[in-house]
Protein backbone atom coordinates (compact mmCIF):
# COMPACT_ATOMS: atom_id res chain seq x y z
CA UNK A 1 0.00 0.00 0.00
CA UNK A 2 1.02 3.11 -1.08
CA UNK A 3 2.27 6.19 1.95
CA UNK A 4 0.95 9.49 -0.07
CA UNK A 5 3.04 12.18 1.58
CA UNK A 6 1.91 15.79 0.08
CA UNK A 7 4.74 18.56 -0.26
CA UNK A 8 4.50 22.37 -0.77
CA UNK A 9 4.16 23.61 -4.39
CA UNK A 10 6.46 25.92 -5.97
CA UNK A 11 3.66 28.59 -5.47
CA UNK A 12 3.67 27.94 -1.70
CA UNK A 13 7.87 28.09 -1.08
CA UNK A 14 7.13 31.41 -3.26
CA UNK A 15 4.14 32.67 -1.43
CA UNK A 16 6.93 31.67 2.21
CA UNK A 17 9.43 33.11 0.45
CA UNK A 18 7.92 36.27 0.39
CA UNK A 19 6.22 36.37 3.91
CA UNK A 20 10.00 35.45 5.06
CA UNK A 21 10.86 38.82 3.39
CA UNK A 22 8.72 40.68 4.32
CA UNK A 23 9.02 39.92 8.16
CA UNK A 24 12.99 40.07 7.55
CA UNK A 25 12.85 43.77 5.69
CA UNK A 26 10.16 44.81 8.98
CA UNK A 27 12.30 43.63 11.48
CA UNK A 28 15.41 44.82 9.51
CA UNK A 29 13.13 48.26 9.11
CA UNK A 30 12.42 48.21 12.93
CA UNK A 31 16.00 47.46 14.01
CA UNK A 32 17.32 50.48 11.53
CA UNK A 33 14.87 53.08 12.76
CA UNK A 34 15.34 51.85 16.59
CA UNK A 35 19.02 52.32 15.88
CA UNK A 36 18.54 55.61 14.33
CA UNK A 37 16.45 56.67 17.20
CA UNK A 38 18.90 55.80 19.48
CA UNK A 39 21.71 57.50 18.06
CA UNK A 40 19.42 60.78 17.96
CA UNK A 41 18.98 60.49 21.57
CA UNK A 42 22.12 59.83 22.47
CA UNK A 43 23.50 62.60 20.28
CA UNK A 44 20.61 64.69 21.95
CA UNK A 45 21.66 63.83 25.45
CA UNK A 46 25.51 64.33 24.51
CA UNK A 47 24.65 67.87 22.62
CA UNK A 48 22.37 68.69 26.10
CA UNK A 49 25.16 67.80 28.25
CA UNK A 50 27.79 69.54 26.42
CA UNK A 51 25.56 72.60 26.52
CA UNK A 52 25.15 72.37 30.30
CA UNK A 53 28.79 71.89 30.91
CA UNK A 54 29.62 75.46 28.51
CA UNK A 55 26.84 76.88 30.15
CA UNK A 56 27.91 75.79 33.37
CA UNK A 57 31.70 76.80 32.90
CA UNK A 58 30.89 79.93 31.89
CA UNK A 59 28.21 81.18 34.81
CA UNK A 60 30.90 79.97 37.20
CA UNK A 61 33.19 82.12 35.87
CA UNK A 62 31.02 85.23 35.30
CA UNK A 63 29.87 84.75 39.05
CA UNK A 64 33.48 85.59 39.55
CA UNK A 65 34.12 88.41 37.80
CA UNK A 66 35.68 91.47 39.30
CA UNK A 67 36.59 89.73 42.46
CA UNK A 68 39.27 91.03 44.22
CA UNK A 69 41.66 89.12 46.39
CA UNK A 70 41.97 91.15 49.60
CA UNK A 71 45.80 90.49 49.65
CA UNK A 72 45.97 90.69 45.71
CA UNK A 73 49.40 92.07 44.28
CA UNK A 74 47.80 93.85 41.39
CA UNK A 75 46.07 97.34 41.34
CA UNK A 76 41.80 97.45 41.66
CA UNK A 77 39.83 96.09 38.57
CA UNK A 78 38.30 98.75 36.81
CA UNK A 79 36.37 96.89 34.19
CA UNK A 80 35.91 93.25 35.28
CA UNK A 81 33.83 91.98 31.66
CA UNK A 82 33.46 93.08 28.76
CA UNK A 83 31.13 92.05 26.00
CA UNK A 84 31.64 91.89 21.99
CA UNK A 85 28.81 92.00 19.70
CA UNK A 86 29.21 89.77 16.78
CA UNK A 87 25.60 90.20 15.73
CA UNK A 88 22.63 88.33 16.04
CA UNK A 89 24.06 85.91 13.74
CA UNK A 90 27.11 84.50 15.68
CA UNK A 91 28.62 84.63 17.34
CA UNK A 92 29.05 87.22 21.03
CA UNK A 93 32.39 87.27 22.67
CA UNK A 94 32.72 87.71 26.70
CA UNK A 95 36.16 88.46 28.09
CA UNK A 96 36.18 88.21 31.89
CA UNK A 97 39.37 89.56 35.04
CA UNK A 98 39.12 88.08 38.24
CA UNK A 99 41.40 87.04 41.10
CA UNK A 100 42.31 83.26 41.49
CA UNK A 101 44.20 84.30 44.53
CA UNK A 102 46.64 86.81 45.65
CA UNK A 103 49.38 86.35 43.64
CA UNK A 104 47.22 84.87 40.36
CA UNK A 105 44.94 87.79 38.23
CA UNK A 106 43.25 85.91 35.29
CA UNK A 107 41.80 87.16 32.03
CA UNK A 108 39.38 84.79 30.36
CA UNK A 109 38.34 84.94 26.92
CA UNK A 110 34.68 82.43 25.62
CA UNK A 111 34.42 83.01 21.67
CA UNK A 112 32.94 80.82 18.66
CA UNK A 113 35.03 79.18 16.24
CA UNK A 114 34.55 76.77 13.36
CA UNK A 115 31.42 75.22 15.69
CA UNK A 116 33.26 75.23 18.91
CA UNK A 117 33.78 76.96 22.00
CA UNK A 118 36.68 77.87 22.92
CA UNK A 119 38.62 79.33 26.08
CA UNK A 120 41.52 81.05 26.36
CA UNK A 121 43.39 81.99 29.43
CA UNK A 122 45.83 84.55 30.29
CA UNK A 123 47.47 85.40 33.33
CA UNK A 124 48.92 89.49 35.04
CA UNK A 125 52.38 89.97 34.62
CA UNK A 126 54.12 89.68 37.59
CA UNK A 127 54.96 93.31 37.83
CA UNK A 128 51.80 94.54 36.08
CA UNK A 129 48.25 96.41 36.99
CA UNK A 130 46.15 94.95 35.40
CA UNK A 131 42.83 96.66 35.52
CA UNK A 132 41.32 96.50 32.52
CA UNK A 133 41.02 93.83 29.53
CA UNK A 134 43.98 95.74 27.41
CA UNK A 135 47.04 95.70 30.13
CA UNK A 136 50.25 93.25 30.73
CA UNK A 137 48.79 89.76 29.82
CA UNK A 138 50.57 87.08 29.15
CA UNK A 139 49.05 83.76 27.39
CA UNK A 140 48.35 81.12 29.25
CA UNK A 141 46.56 78.42 27.25
CA UNK A 142 44.35 79.72 23.74
CA UNK A 143 41.33 78.61 21.85
CA UNK A 144 41.30 75.32 24.23
CA UNK A 145 38.36 73.24 22.89
CA UNK A 146 35.08 73.47 25.66
CA UNK A 147 32.50 72.22 23.44
CA UNK A 148 31.83 71.32 20.21
CA UNK A 149 28.54 71.99 17.87
CA UNK A 150 28.12 75.35 19.11
CA UNK A 151 26.37 77.10 16.08
CA UNK A 152 25.57 80.51 17.44
CA UNK A 153 26.78 81.93 21.39
CA UNK A 154 24.89 84.87 22.61
CA UNK A 155 25.16 87.09 25.64
CA UNK A 156 22.89 89.54 26.77
CA UNK A 157 23.59 92.41 29.73
CA UNK A 158 20.49 92.89 32.17
CA UNK A 159 21.20 96.71 33.89
CA UNK A 160 18.72 98.51 35.63
CA UNK A 161 18.38 102.48 34.70
CA UNK A 162 21.23 102.71 32.42
CA UNK A 163 24.11 104.97 32.23
CA UNK A 164 23.21 107.61 35.49
CA UNK A 165 24.18 110.34 36.90
CA UNK A 166 24.71 110.91 40.95
CA UNK A 167 23.66 114.25 42.42
CA UNK A 168 24.72 114.64 46.26
CA UNK A 169 23.21 117.84 47.73
CA UNK A 170 20.64 118.25 50.19
CA UNK A 171 17.96 119.96 48.46
CA UNK A 172 14.51 118.53 49.32
CA UNK A 173 15.66 116.97 52.08
CA UNK A 174 17.34 113.95 50.26
CA UNK A 175 20.87 113.57 50.02
CA UNK A 176 21.29 111.25 46.65
CA UNK A 177 19.85 111.43 43.54
CA UNK A 178 20.04 109.21 40.23
CA UNK A 179 19.24 110.53 37.22
CA UNK A 180 19.57 107.79 34.38
CA UNK A 181 20.66 109.74 31.06
CA UNK A 182 18.22 108.26 29.30
CA UNK A 183 15.01 109.35 30.87
CA UNK A 184 16.13 112.40 32.66
CA UNK A 185 14.03 111.08 35.29
CA UNK A 186 14.89 110.59 39.00
CA UNK A 187 14.73 107.03 39.61
CA UNK A 188 15.79 106.75 43.12
CA UNK A 189 16.50 109.26 46.03
CA UNK A 190 17.86 107.93 49.04
CA UNK A 191 19.52 109.96 52.20
CA UNK A 192 23.33 108.34 52.96
CA UNK A 193 23.39 105.78 55.71
CA UNK A 194 26.29 106.69 56.67
CA UNK A 195 28.45 109.34 59.12
CA UNK A 196 26.41 110.84 61.60
CA UNK A 197 22.98 112.55 62.10
CA UNK A 198 22.87 115.80 60.09
CA UNK A 199 25.87 115.58 58.13
CA UNK A 200 25.59 116.55 54.57
CA UNK A 201 27.42 118.83 51.87
CA UNK A 202 27.24 121.17 53.89
CA UNK A 203 30.71 120.40 55.34
CA UNK A 204 32.93 121.48 52.36
CA UNK A 205 32.98 123.86 48.75
CA UNK A 206 35.57 121.84 47.14
CA UNK A 207 34.84 118.22 46.23
CA UNK A 208 34.06 116.11 49.13
CA UNK A 209 32.44 113.15 47.68
CA UNK A 210 34.32 110.50 44.76
CA UNK A 211 33.76 106.79 43.04
CA UNK A 212 35.87 104.48 41.61
CA UNK A 213 33.35 104.26 39.27
CA UNK A 214 31.85 100.80 39.30
CA UNK A 215 30.03 100.07 42.76
CA UNK A 216 31.38 102.75 45.88
CA UNK A 217 31.08 105.96 46.85
CA UNK A 218 33.79 107.70 49.32
CA UNK A 219 32.80 110.84 51.33
CA UNK A 220 35.03 112.71 53.13
CA UNK A 221 32.84 113.88 55.84
CA UNK A 222 35.17 115.28 58.99
CA UNK A 223 38.66 113.27 59.89
CA UNK A 224 36.88 109.72 58.41
CA UNK A 225 36.41 108.07 55.11
CA UNK A 226 32.73 106.48 54.38
CA UNK A 227 32.17 103.73 51.95
CA UNK A 228 28.60 103.66 50.75
CA UNK A 229 27.48 101.39 48.08
CA UNK A 230 26.39 102.90 44.85
CA UNK A 231 22.97 101.21 44.59
CA UNK A 232 21.59 101.32 48.15
CA UNK A 233 23.20 104.37 50.22
CA UNK A 234 24.01 101.67 52.70
CA UNK A 235 27.20 102.35 54.51
CA UNK A 236 30.11 99.61 53.45
CA UNK A 237 32.61 100.97 56.06
CA UNK A 238 34.44 103.81 57.58
CA UNK A 239 37.79 104.30 58.53
CA UNK A 240 40.01 107.60 60.30
CA UNK A 241 41.90 110.45 57.76
CA UNK A 242 44.81 112.19 59.32
CA UNK A 243 42.77 115.47 58.53
CA UNK A 244 40.00 116.99 58.61
CA UNK A 245 38.74 119.04 54.87
CA UNK A 246 37.92 122.75 55.41
CA UNK A 247 36.47 124.64 52.71
CA UNK A 248 37.92 123.88 49.24
CA UNK A 249 39.55 120.82 50.22
CA UNK A 250 39.12 118.17 47.34
CA UNK A 251 39.18 114.47 47.20
CA UNK A 252 39.94 112.08 43.55
CA UNK A 253 39.90 108.46 43.41
CA UNK A 254 42.56 106.67 41.00
CA UNK A 255 44.04 103.15 40.50
CA UNK A 256 42.97 102.05 44.09
CA UNK A 257 43.80 105.08 46.02
CA UNK A 258 42.27 108.39 47.64
CA UNK A 259 43.93 111.80 46.69
CA UNK A 260 43.00 114.21 49.67
CA UNK A 261 44.22 117.72 48.64
CA UNK A 262 43.94 119.90 52.18
CA UNK A 263 45.33 123.36 51.89
CA UNK A 264 48.83 122.50 50.70
CA UNK A 265 49.18 118.99 51.40
CA UNK A 266 48.32 116.13 49.40
CA UNK A 267 47.61 112.76 51.81
CA UNK A 268 47.43 109.53 49.52
CA UNK A 269 45.44 106.22 50.74
CA UNK A 270 45.30 103.24 50.24
CA UNK A 271 41.45 102.23 49.88
CA UNK A 272 42.20 98.06 50.68
CA UNK A 273 44.44 98.44 53.43
CA UNK A 274 43.14 102.03 54.94
CA UNK A 275 45.98 103.66 55.44
CA UNK A 276 48.11 106.32 54.16
CA UNK A 277 51.01 105.54 52.35
CA UNK A 278 52.43 109.02 50.83
CA UNK A 279 52.13 112.47 51.81
CA UNK A 280 53.95 115.45 50.06
CA UNK A 281 53.82 118.98 49.89
CA UNK A 282 52.36 121.01 46.97
CA UNK A 283 54.86 123.98 47.36
CA UNK A 284 57.49 124.07 44.40
CA UNK A 285 59.81 126.51 43.02
CA UNK A 286 60.00 126.89 38.89
CA UNK A 287 62.09 129.89 36.68
CA UNK A 288 62.81 131.53 40.13
CA UNK A 289 59.46 131.47 41.33
CA UNK A 290 58.14 129.71 44.46
CA UNK A 291 54.69 128.56 43.63
CA UNK A 292 52.15 126.95 46.49
CA UNK A 293 48.99 125.56 45.23
CA UNK A 294 46.38 125.50 48.18
CA UNK A 295 42.96 123.70 48.11
CA UNK A 296 42.02 126.86 49.78
CA UNK A 297 41.66 129.29 47.30
CA UNK A 298 38.94 127.44 45.47
CA UNK A 299 35.65 126.07 45.78
CA UNK A 300 35.08 123.84 43.09
CA UNK A 301 36.32 120.77 41.75
CA UNK A 302 40.28 121.20 40.87
CA UNK A 303 41.94 118.41 41.58
CA UNK A 304 42.52 115.53 38.54
CA UNK A 305 43.73 111.99 38.08
CA UNK A 306 45.21 110.49 35.06
CA UNK A 307 48.11 107.54 34.55
CA UNK A 308 49.64 108.13 37.97
CA UNK A 309 49.59 112.25 37.89
CA UNK A 310 47.90 114.55 39.85
CA UNK A 311 46.58 118.01 38.72
CA UNK A 312 45.89 120.63 40.65
CA UNK A 313 44.44 124.26 39.22
CA UNK A 314 44.72 126.71 41.54
CA UNK A 315 44.41 130.43 42.01
CA UNK A 316 42.81 131.87 38.91
CA UNK A 317 44.61 129.97 35.67
CA UNK A 318 47.70 127.99 37.22
CA UNK A 319 47.71 124.13 37.07
CA UNK A 320 50.62 121.99 38.41
CA UNK A 321 51.23 118.23 37.89
CA UNK A 322 52.85 115.93 40.11
CA UNK A 323 53.90 112.38 40.10
CA UNK A 324 51.41 109.91 42.24
CA UNK A 325 54.07 107.24 43.47
CA UNK A 326 56.80 109.87 44.65
CA UNK A 327 55.06 113.05 45.21
CA UNK A 328 57.77 115.08 43.33
CA UNK A 329 56.57 118.12 41.43
CA UNK A 330 56.70 117.06 37.19
CA UNK A 331 55.38 120.32 35.50
CA UNK A 332 53.61 123.36 35.59
CA UNK A 333 51.39 125.62 32.82
CA UNK A 334 48.33 128.08 32.64
CA UNK A 335 45.54 128.01 31.67
CA UNK A 336 45.28 131.52 30.07
CA UNK A 337 48.12 130.51 27.80
CA UNK A 338 45.47 128.39 26.82
CA UNK A 339 43.16 131.77 25.77
CA UNK A 340 40.90 133.34 28.51
CA UNK A 341 40.12 130.47 30.94
CA UNK A 342 40.21 130.68 34.37
CA UNK A 343 38.32 129.98 38.18
CA UNK A 344 35.59 131.56 38.76
CA UNK A 345 35.80 134.47 40.87
CA UNK A 346 32.25 136.57 42.45
CA UNK A 347 31.78 140.10 42.40
CA UNK A 348 31.05 140.46 45.98
CA UNK A 349 33.52 137.57 46.95
CA UNK A 350 31.16 135.61 48.92
CA UNK A 351 29.50 132.85 47.18
CA UNK A 352 31.97 130.42 46.07
CA UNK A 353 35.61 131.90 45.18
CA UNK A 354 37.30 130.90 42.25
CA UNK A 355 34.74 127.81 41.88
CA UNK A 356 35.72 125.54 38.60
CA UNK A 357 35.75 122.24 37.61
CA UNK A 358 38.06 120.15 36.26
CA UNK A 359 38.60 116.40 34.43
CA UNK A 360 41.23 114.00 33.22
CA UNK A 361 40.44 111.89 30.34
CA UNK A 362 41.97 110.00 27.72
CA UNK A 363 45.05 112.14 28.19
CA UNK A 364 43.35 115.53 28.10
CA UNK A 365 42.16 117.64 30.48
CA UNK A 366 38.67 119.49 30.22
CA UNK A 367 37.83 122.40 32.13
CA UNK A 368 35.25 124.71 32.96
CA UNK A 369 35.81 128.06 33.81
CA UNK A 370 35.26 131.54 33.46
CA UNK A 371 35.81 133.90 30.64
CA UNK A 372 38.60 135.85 31.36
CA UNK A 373 38.01 140.04 30.32
CA UNK A 374 34.21 139.00 29.90
CA UNK A 375 31.83 137.10 31.47
CA UNK A 376 29.81 133.90 31.10
CA UNK A 377 30.74 130.32 31.22
CA UNK A 378 33.72 128.92 29.33
CA UNK A 379 34.84 125.57 28.51
CA UNK A 380 38.71 124.44 27.23
CA UNK A 381 40.45 121.09 26.52
CA UNK A 382 43.61 120.61 26.92
CA UNK A 383 46.38 117.91 26.60
CA UNK A 384 48.24 116.90 29.46
CA UNK A 385 51.49 119.16 29.05
CA UNK A 386 48.65 122.11 28.84
CA UNK A 387 48.76 122.71 24.86
CA UNK A 388 45.54 123.98 23.48
CA UNK A 389 43.32 121.91 21.42
CA UNK A 390 39.74 123.19 21.98
CA UNK A 391 37.81 126.53 23.56
CA UNK A 392 34.21 127.67 23.83
CA UNK A 393 31.54 129.16 25.44
CA UNK A 394 28.44 127.99 25.82
CA UNK A 395 26.53 131.01 25.05
CA UNK A 396 22.98 130.24 25.36
CA UNK A 397 23.29 125.92 26.78
CA UNK A 398 21.69 124.96 23.79
CA UNK A 399 18.25 126.06 24.11
CA UNK A 400 18.36 129.92 23.86
CA UNK A 401 18.36 130.58 27.58
CA UNK A 402 21.79 131.86 29.65
CA UNK A 403 23.65 129.71 31.13
CA UNK A 404 23.20 130.13 34.67
CA UNK A 405 26.54 131.07 36.11
CA UNK A 406 27.89 128.70 38.16
CA UNK A 407 30.57 131.32 40.26
CA UNK A 408 27.44 130.95 42.67
CA UNK A 409 27.99 127.07 42.88
CA UNK A 410 29.89 125.00 45.11
CA UNK A 411 31.63 121.67 44.44
CA UNK A 412 31.31 120.10 41.22
CA UNK A 413 28.99 120.84 38.61
CA UNK A 414 30.27 118.34 35.32
CA UNK A 415 31.01 114.80 34.24
CA UNK A 416 32.44 113.07 31.89
CA UNK A 417 31.06 109.33 30.54
CA UNK A 418 29.76 107.36 27.77
CA UNK A 419 31.80 110.00 25.56
CA UNK A 420 29.45 112.59 27.22
CA UNK A 421 30.19 116.26 28.60
CA UNK A 422 27.22 116.86 31.17
CA UNK A 423 27.00 119.97 32.27
CA UNK A 424 24.80 120.99 35.61
CA UNK A 425 23.45 124.14 34.99
CA UNK A 426 20.28 125.92 36.99
CA UNK A 427 17.63 122.76 36.75
CA UNK A 428 18.88 120.68 33.86
CA UNK A 429 22.10 119.26 32.48
CA UNK A 430 23.47 120.14 29.58
CA UNK A 431 24.73 117.21 27.16
CA UNK A 432 27.73 117.79 25.20
CA UNK A 433 29.48 115.41 22.08
CA UNK A 434 33.52 114.44 23.00
CA UNK A 435 35.62 114.67 22.45
CA UNK A 436 35.45 118.16 21.34
CA UNK A 437 36.65 119.05 18.03
CA UNK A 438 40.35 120.17 17.35
CA UNK A 439 40.45 124.02 16.61
CA UNK A 440 44.31 124.21 17.25
CA UNK A 441 42.88 126.05 20.49
CA UNK A 442 40.65 128.66 18.73
CA UNK A 443 37.28 128.92 19.50
CA UNK A 444 34.63 126.62 18.06
CA UNK A 445 30.98 127.18 18.07
CA UNK A 446 28.21 126.28 20.49
CA UNK A 447 27.46 123.33 17.84
CA UNK A 448 28.58 120.33 20.03
CA UNK A 449 25.76 120.56 22.07
CA UNK A 450 24.03 117.06 21.71
CA UNK A 451 20.53 117.56 24.24
CA UNK A 452 19.40 118.64 27.85
CA UNK A 453 18.40 116.78 30.64
CA UNK A 454 15.65 118.47 32.64
CA UNK A 455 15.44 117.28 36.32
CA UNK A 456 11.99 117.29 37.56
CA UNK A 457 11.12 117.03 41.38
CA UNK A 458 7.99 115.86 41.89
CA UNK A 459 5.21 113.94 44.25
CA UNK A 460 6.12 110.86 41.46
CA UNK A 461 9.78 110.57 42.36
CA UNK A 462 10.38 112.46 45.41
CA UNK A 463 8.10 112.05 48.28
CA UNK A 464 5.07 114.87 48.59
CA UNK A 465 6.28 117.86 51.16
CA UNK A 466 9.63 116.96 49.81
CA UNK A 467 9.37 119.74 46.62
CA UNK A 468 10.09 122.57 48.02
CA UNK A 469 9.03 125.97 45.95
CA UNK A 470 10.89 125.42 42.77
CA UNK A 471 9.83 121.94 41.83
CA UNK A 472 13.14 120.84 40.18
CA UNK A 473 16.38 119.58 41.63
CA UNK A 474 18.14 122.48 40.70
CA UNK A 475 21.55 124.09 41.58
CA UNK A 476 19.67 127.72 41.81
CA UNK A 477 17.80 126.11 44.91
CA UNK A 478 19.95 124.45 47.13
CA UNK A 479 20.19 127.14 49.52
CA UNK A 480 23.93 127.84 49.71
CA UNK A 481 25.35 129.88 52.80
CA UNK A 482 28.64 131.61 53.78
CA UNK A 483 30.60 131.32 56.77
CA UNK A 484 32.98 133.14 57.95
CA UNK A 485 35.80 130.13 58.74
CA UNK A 486 39.20 132.19 59.19
CA UNK A 487 40.08 131.69 55.28
CA UNK A 488 38.02 134.18 54.45
CA UNK A 489 34.06 134.25 53.59
CA UNK A 490 33.59 130.71 51.45
CA UNK A 491 30.48 129.81 50.45
CA UNK A 492 28.54 126.41 52.04
CA UNK A 493 26.09 123.77 50.78
CA UNK A 494 28.29 122.73 47.77
CA UNK A 495 26.85 119.69 45.22
CA UNK A 496 28.65 116.97 43.55
CA UNK A 497 28.24 115.06 40.28
CA UNK A 498 29.13 112.13 39.17
CA UNK A 499 28.86 109.65 36.22
CA UNK A 500 28.13 106.23 36.66
CA UNK A 501 28.46 103.26 33.48
CA UNK A 502 25.75 101.37 32.87
CA UNK A 503 27.04 98.06 33.93
CA UNK A 504 27.02 99.11 37.77
CA UNK A 505 23.84 101.10 38.32
CA UNK A 506 22.87 97.44 39.73
CA UNK A 507 23.59 96.22 43.30
CA UNK A 508 24.39 92.89 40.76
CA UNK A 509 24.36 92.74 36.73
CA UNK A 510 23.06 89.81 35.57
CA UNK A 511 24.08 88.50 31.99
CA UNK A 512 21.42 86.08 29.99
CA UNK A 513 23.30 83.64 27.95
CA UNK A 514 22.21 82.10 24.82
CA UNK A 515 24.23 78.72 23.12
CA UNK A 516 22.51 77.18 20.52
CA UNK A 517 23.99 73.89 19.86
CA UNK A 518 23.87 72.18 15.57
CA UNK A 519 24.12 68.56 15.32
CA UNK A 520 24.00 67.58 11.43
CA UNK A 521 23.17 64.17 9.62
CA UNK A 522 24.03 62.92 6.37
CA UNK A 523 20.52 63.51 4.90
CA UNK A 524 19.64 66.37 6.67
CA UNK A 525 16.10 64.47 7.94
CA UNK A 526 16.89 64.66 11.68
CA UNK A 527 19.23 67.38 12.14
CA UNK A 528 19.32 68.68 15.87
CA UNK A 529 18.88 72.63 16.48
CA UNK A 530 18.23 73.17 20.05
CA UNK A 531 19.02 76.67 21.82
CA UNK A 532 19.54 76.59 25.68
CA UNK A 533 19.32 79.45 28.05
CA UNK A 534 20.84 80.89 31.18
CA UNK A 535 21.63 83.72 33.44
CA UNK A 536 24.52 84.26 35.76
CA UNK A 537 25.03 87.27 37.98
CA UNK A 538 27.87 89.43 38.69
CA UNK A 539 28.53 89.18 42.21
CA UNK A 540 28.88 92.79 44.04
CA UNK A 541 32.35 92.09 45.53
Amino acid sequence: MWNKKSGMTLVEVLIGLAVSSIIIAGSFYVTTQFSKQYQLSSDYIKVSQNARYALYLMKRDIRMAGYEDPESNYGNISSSFSIEDGGDTCCDKITLIYDKNKSTRVKLLYQVSDNELLKSEYQCEDDGSCSNIDENWKLIYEKETVSENVSNLQFLKHTKGGDALYFWSTDHGYDIHKIPVNTGLIESTWKIECCASGVDTQKGTGRSMTTDGINTFYFWIENKIYEVDISTGIQLTEWSVEITPRPGANIIYGDGHLYLWESSTIYKYNVKSKTKILEFNTEFSINGSNKSPRSGDGSGREIAYGNNELYLWWYYHEIAVFDTNSGSFKRYFRTDNVDKISQWQTSDGKSCQRSASMTYKDNNLYLIGSYLGGSGMYFAQLSKNGNRITNFRPRVCGDGGNCYKIENTCGDSHAIGNNNFYVWSNDEVYVYKLPFPGSNGNDISDTIFKNKIHIPCTAEYIPAGNCGGGGDISLRTLGFRSQQDGEGTRGRWSTNMVYIPAQINSANTNIQITIEMTKGYADNSNDIIESFDSSATIRNF
